[in-house]
C-alpha cells in the first residue's frame, strides 16, 4: 500500500472505470449487452506552502511598533487545476515581547505548475518596549519567532470549485535591529 500511495503522490488526475453487462431473456433467446466506460477524474494536488524568511524593516520606540516582512512561497505542482489562496490569517509571536495578528485582504492566484512568492507586511505590537530596547542595545536581539498561517485554498476544477482549509507553522530566528 505504501508503494501505491508513493506512486500516486503528486498525480493530479485518476481514471475511473466501470464495466458490466445486461442480459435480456426473450422468447427468441437470450441476449447479453456488455458495456464499459472509462472516465478521467481530476483530483487536486495539495500545494506546498513554505515561509522563506521573516525580516525586520523598522522599529518605532515611540509608537511601540515593529514593522516586518514575511516572504512566503506557494508551489502548485498540479498540472490541471488553478488554485486561489483566500482569507489568510496570520499570528506571529516573537518570544514573549512581540505579537502580530492580521489578515491578508488580497486573493493570491497560483496557476498550474507554477510557484508564487509574495511578501506579507506585518505591524508587530511591542509589549515591552524598554526590554526590547535593552535587547537591541546589548546586541541580544536575535529572538526566536513562531508564525502560524491559516487560510482557505480554493481549487477551480472546470466549472466546479472546491475549498479546503490550510494551516502552516513556521519558526526561526529574527533580528530586531540590523
Amino acid at each position: 500500500i505504501k508503494t501505491l500511495i508513493a506512486h500516486l503522490e503528486g498525480i493530479d488526475s485518476t481514471n475511473f472505470e466501470i464495466s458490466g453487462f445486461v442480459v435480456y431473456k426473450t422468447i427468441f433467446g437470450r441476449v447479453k449487452f456488455d458495456y464499459s466506460r472509462k472516465k478521467r477524474i481530476v483530483s487536486p494536488v495539495p500545494p506546498k506552502i513554505r515561509i522563506i524568511k521573516v525580516e525586520r524593516k523598522s522599529f518605532s520606540f515611540k509608537e511601540k511598533l515593529l514593522k516586518a516582512d514575511a516572504t512566503i512561497e506557494i508551489t502548485n505542482k498540479g498540472k490541471m487545476i488553478n488554485l486561489q489562496l483566500i482569507r489568510v490569517h496570520y499570528d506571529l509571536r516573537v518570544k514573549n515581547t512581540l505579537r502580530s495578528v492580521g489578515e491578508v485582504k488580497k486573493v493570491i492566484v497560483i496557476k498550474p505548475g507554477s510557484t508564487v512568492t509574495f511578501v506579507l507586511p506585518m505591524d508587530i505590537k511591542v509589549y515591552h518596549p524598554v526590554k526590547t530596547a535593552v535587547l537591541i542595545k546589548l546586541d541580544k536581539d536575535r529572538l526566536e519567532y513562531t508564525l502560524h498561517l491559516t487560510g482557505i485554498i480554493k481549487e477551480n476544477i472546470s466549472d466546479d470549485s472546491f475549498t479546503s482549509p490550510v494551516e502552516v507553522f513556521s519558526s526561526g530566528t529574527m533580528e530586531l535591529k540590523k
